[in-house]
């Protein structure tokens, strides 16, 4: 397993928006995935704070 930065991997964008959407979603007043997602699209970078990450193993598993 190795640690990226999410913006390395824009693939993961959707899954990672849902994610959260559905841990936190709760929080906000009508969130969904999408809101999630447009949040992401604006902190996404190696600088930002927040910054996100993504936990990579066996990679080939995602491309099918």
């Amino acid at each position: 397993m190795h640690i990226e930065y999410l913006i390395n991997y824009p693939e993961f964008l959707p899954f990672v928006a849902r994610w959260n959407s559905e841990e936190w979603g709760y929080l906000y007043n009508k969130s969904s995935p999408e809101g999630f997602l447009a949040g992401l699209r604006t902190v996404l970078g190696k600088s930002q704070i927040p910054t996100t990450f993504v936990a990579l193993e066996k990679m080939q598993q995602w491309a099918q």
